[in-house]
């Protein structure tokens, strides 16, 4: 691992309090776009070869301004979305996303004993495993996700600064539950990238690249 840092996300139990804290944090991206940035820098391609490295972030990353210098300095990221962002072409991003056809079911079977995974046919499906997740006290399963994905083009918010992009063609990518166990909160990501995501075994991979943040 060439280069780690360690966001906190604080949770006070208030659902209005969390809510207005999650804006303020939005409002003022600079700093943490900021860090963000300087632990992509730091992890400097040259340093693997031709192997391209990917930052990986949590709804803490789903900024704009994050997105545009990630772009213009030539660095690459999977963001999990939390605001429903304005899109060039179509109301927004859950409009979108209602608008296309799921292109697969993503599984993935555990190998026993091994942190591993091995796929089933393609005709049945492959099932994530989805790990332990401390902040809401889920504990670790398998899931049968349907997976969508295609290519957005998000305008600069009007409360962004003047002198960056003013839009982005972005790759956004969509795994949403189906069967959950009852009284288990479904799984619904949905990642923004600047990877090029072409195929359903593309988004594939960048989900699971993602589950294992």
């Amino acid at each position: 691992m060439d280069n780690f840092e360690e966001f906190s996300r604080i949770k006070t139990g208030h659902k209005a309090i969390d809510k207005r804290f999650m804006k303020t944090m939005n409002l003022l991206a600079n700093e943490p776009t900021a860090r963000c940035l300087e632990t992509m820098e730091n992890a400097s391609a040259g340093e693997f070869g031709d192997a391209t490295p990917v930052f990986l972030g949590d709804r803490e990353s789903d900024l704009y301004e994050y997105f545009e210098k990630a772009v213009r300095n030539d660095r690459r990221f999977i963001a999990r979305r939390i605001h429903n962002r304005k899109l060039k072409d179509t109301e927004n991003i859950k409009t979108f996303l209602g608008g296309i056809d799921p292109a697969g079911l993503y599984r993935k079977e555990s190998l026993r004993d091994s942190a591993d995974t091995v796929p089933l046919r393609a005709d049945c499906g492959h099932s994530l495993k989805i790990p332990r997740d401390s902040h809401t006290g889920r504990e670790a399963r398998e899931a049968k996700l349907e997976v969508k994905y295609g290519t957005v083009l998000i305008p600069r918010p009007q409360n962004a600064a003047k002198d960056i992009a003013d839009a982005l063609q972005l790759q956004l990518i969509s795994a949403v539950e189906i069967d959950a166990p009852e009284g288990i909160e479904a799984i619904s990501w949905q990642l923004i990238s600047n990877l090029n995501v072409d195929s359903y075994e593309t988004a594939r991979t960048y989900i699971n690249w993602y589950s294992k943040r």
